[in-house]
């Protein structure tokens, strides 16, 4: 009968409650971390279609001598997004995409771009709608400068892209530079 325990092969009880407690310490300390990758990278991405449309819009300028009515006059493709135009007194044009929606102000002053909220397309207007962060750049300036959403406790701040140091070149407050 002795014999008959030896022969026996596999995990105790006890062994495998000690995997899963190590995994699950391992997925508290990662999942935090991974979110906040998640949250760069998408900021990157912004911050470089910011730029990009900075640039079409300089350049509609320099070629045209007035600002662009609305993306279709810009010299690029915007695949998988939709143009949208909305106001009446002052004209917006919105392009909505998958991960992003942006804005032109007519005035060709500034480029909005942030994250999507999932109720509607378009976030970026400074209304109580919008949860999460706006990136907000001058046509006149190559600085990106960010807009903290209204209050909201699942909302991603400017904070948690990097953004930190207190801007004073921002229309609206508070706002933030890297």
């Amino acid at each position: 009968m002795a014999d008959n325990k030896k022969d026996k092969k596999g995990f105790t009880l006890i062994e495998l409650l000690v995997v899963v407690l190590i995994i699950g310490i391992l997925a508290v300390i990662a999942l935090p971390q991974y979110r906040k990758s998640v949250l760069n990278a998408r900021a990157a991405e912004q911050i470089t279609m910011l730029r990009s449309i900075s640039n079409l819009v300089k350049l509609f300028i320099l070629e045209q001598g007035r600002n662009p009515a609305d993306y279709s006059e810009l010299a690029a493709e915007f695949p998988n997004c939709s143009y949208e135009t909305r106001g009446s007194t002052v004209i917006i044009t919105y392009l909505s995409c998958d991960k992003f929606s942006s804005v032109i102000e007519t005035t060709g002053k500034a480029i909005f771009i942030g994250p999507k909220n999932s109720n509607t397309n378009i976030i970026l207007g400074l209304s109580q709608d919008r949860r999460d962060y706006v990136l907000y750049m001058p046509i006149q300036k190559n600085e990106i400068l960010c807009i903290d959403g209204p209050g909201s406790p699942s909302r991603t701040t400017c904070a948690d892209i990097g953004f930190t140091k207190p801007s004073s070149q921002c229309i609206w407050s508070p706002c933030f530079e890297k």
